[in-house]
């Protein structure tokens, strides 16, 4: 009855107390106390130390990598002048309420836009696949993102030849959601809350 009540007192304790749990592993404590203590910690009671340690490498791990692809994110954003050809960027950043679409080739256009998605949606699965880790919530991802660009470039087609003059805040918001990574800022509260269901 001794041995149990010691061992349910000890068992729980931290591996930095393993000093004072050798201090009372004599005599006939010993036996119970080496194989508690290798159940919960497992060998020499390092184990569990080294299991925390791995988890905050982890996560800290996790961490920088998030923020580094947030910041390639940031930096197709900023070079967007010189990395894509989209001549409606100097539009869109004037008053537009009155004016004609600038001319420009529609086809290159649609490439470079349908490239900077792409470039954005592989960016952002590689940060939903850091913060679930689940192949799940990636396949899920991927085909709502293959499904949201097939209707919004249709959209951003549709827009550009059906209008010729003023009117161009719809066309504005599609292209923005085509040239964004904003559906990520929707993904990533969604999957953390059913996860946390």
């Amino acid at each position: 009855m001794r041995q149990t009540s010691f061992v349910s007192r000890y068992w729980r304790l931290p591996c930095t107390n393993i000093r004072i749990m050798n201090k009372y592993s004599t005599g006939s404590f010993s036996p119970v106390l080496s194989t508690e203590w290798s159940s919960c910690c497992g060998c020499f009671g390092f184990e569990c130390c080294q299991k925390k340690h791995h988890l905050l490498m982890n996560r800290s791990l996790k961490i920088i990598m998030v923020v580094l692809l947030f910041g390639l994110l940031t930096m197709v954003r900023s070079y967007e002048d010189d990395l894509f050809y989209d001549p409606l960027i100097r539009f869109f950043k004037v008053d537009h309420s009155t004016q004609m679409l600038p001319e420009f080739d529609i086809w290159k256009l649609l490439m470079n836009v349908a490239l900077r998605f792409f470039m954005n949606t592989t960016i952002s699965l590689l940060i939903l696949w850091i913060l679930f880790m689940k192949k799940e919530i990636i396949k899920i991802s991927a085909l709502l993102y293959s499904a949201v660009f097939v209707v919004l470039l249709m959209a951003f087609i549709f827009l550009i030849y059906s209008k010729e003059m003023g009117g161009h805040l719809a066309l504005f918001y599609v292209r923005r959601f085509l040239i964004q990574p904003l559906f990520l800022l929707l993904l990533i509260p969604a999957f953390y809350f059913q996860k946390k269901i």
